[in-house]
């Protein structure tokens, strides 16, 4: 993790954070758990003046009783800063005589670089011939939104192995991990003889 930002993060009370992803149009926010463990997004700003801009923000942070801020920064992948990196800094330095809540900034390169790495992890499981189930590693929702909606196996696990079970789920996969499913409800429909009797009376 970027050692600038671990060092700002230093000056944060314990408590929930705002997310902030700057554009030239509008302002995307989110809102962290207590221990800042998941980000929520929560609304997306239509940016008009400075001024109005960061009184919605503030407001808004107050609102969720937040303890800091973290702003996007959207270096270039060689580490140097851009006219858009340049207008996020100058930002925050225009928010901060406006407030006396911390300020972090994040260094966006990284967040692209593991959405890469997810993506081809997701490919690489698709590309096998097998579709059992698939262990995933997240505490983002919406990560794991992501895995269920791409992943082409019979069962997604969350916050497990992919070998993880219980009796009463249906279990099973989909290419050359097999036909159907496993589990109670399924092993007594196999069982059961489905049969109808209709009385019509004169």
């Amino acid at each position: 993790m970027d050692a600038a930002f671990l060092a700002a993060m230093a000056d944060f009370p314990p408590g929930p954070v705002l997310g902030l992803d700057l554009g030239t149009k509008t302002i995307g926010v989110a809102v962290s758990t207590p221990d800042r463990s998941l980000a929520t997004p929560v609304t997306t700003i239509k940016r008009t003046k400075f001024t109005a801009d960061a009184e919605a923000l503030l407001a808004l942070a107050a609102e969720r009783g937040v303890v800091g801020l973290i702003l996007g920064l959207p270096r270039n992948m060689d580490g140097s800063e851009g006219p858009r990196a340049q207008s996020t800094r100058a930002f925050a330095r225009n928010l901060k005589k406006k407030t006396e809540l911390p300020i972090a900034f994040w260094d966006e390169r990284l967040s692209t670089a593991a959405a890469e790495r997810e993506l081809i992890a997701l490919d690489m499981t698709n590309d096998s011939v097998f579709g059992l189930q698939a262990g995933v590693f997240t505490r983002d929702i919406y990560k794991a939104h992501k895995a269920w909606d791409t992943l082409d196996v019979g069962g997604v696990v969350i916050g497990d192995v992919p070998s993880w079970r219980v009796d009463h789920m249906p279990y099973g996969g989909v290419k050359d991990s097999g036909l159907g499913r496993e589990g109670i409800r399924f092993a007594i429909e196999d069982m059961t003889e489905i049969r109808l009797m209709v009385i019509r009376t004169p």
